[in-house]
């Protein structure tokens, strides 16, 4: 899975005497340099996780991920062209060695979908920043690996490790509330076999199957 593939990444890197890791999905376009001046950036602000701009790669689909754009964009005030983010991409994350250290690898429970939420909201628990330097930008094909935007095993994974996410940082009621509504919408965002075998998987995991 994406958790542990890169988990065996980063041993690696770190045995090396890495102080910086690139977490880099296979279905990226990365124009050259772009790793080196964000990993030039993330050692200038210290530990965080630091994100490119990210287009989709078809032209239609717009952006992916550039919050200067957005109407309540966060600048960091003391460096320009830095923005703080309320989640993180795993497509193409830059993180210094110093985070693994202090909060640990990648969960590989969640295998694929989440597990970078997951990573965000542990490091936010100890005060870490998740942050975008659109001056950097790459293309992502999303979820080629997957076969698409939206399959039944894209599908399982996202309302699997939903519960798991809420399990391991919200276990209230509303939490699990707003779990529940979130894996609703993701099924109702799929059409015909996928609607159905996505109806199929909720039940299993509410009953506790893919958790226990």
């Amino acid at each position: 899975g994406w958790a542990g593939g890169n988990n065996a990444g980063i041993a690696w890197a770190q045995e090396r005497g890495a102080d910086v890791v690139c977490l880099l999905n296979n279905d990226t376009l990365v124009p050259a340099g772009s790793i080196d001046m964000l990993a030039r950036t993330a050692r200038m602000l210290g530990p965080c996780l630091l994100h490119p701009a990210i287009d989709y790669a078809d032209p239609g689909e717009g952006i992916q991920l550039d919050p200067s754009a957005a109407a309540d964009a966060r600048p960091l005030p003391d460096h320009a062209g830095i923005y703080e983010l309320d989640l993180a991409y795993g497509a193409c994350l830059v993180v210094p060695m110093a985070v693994f250290q202090r909060i640990g690898l990648l969960d590989e429970r969640f295998f694929l979908q989440l597990e970078e939420m997951d990573f965000y909201l542990r490091g936010q628990r100890i005060g870490l920043r998740a942050l975008c330097m659109p001056a950097v930008r790459i293309t992502h094909k999303e979820s080629r690996s997957f076969g698409g935007r939206q399959t039944t095993l894209k599908l399982y994974y996202t309302a699997r490790n939903r519960l798991l996410l809420a399990e391991k940082h919200d276990r209230s009621l509303a939490g699990y509330a707003t779990t529940l509504r979130r894996i609703v919408w993701d099924g109702a965002t799929t059409r015909g076999e996928r609607r159905r075998a996505g109806g199929q998987m909720l039940l299993w995991l509410i009953s506790g199957g893919a958790l226990a």
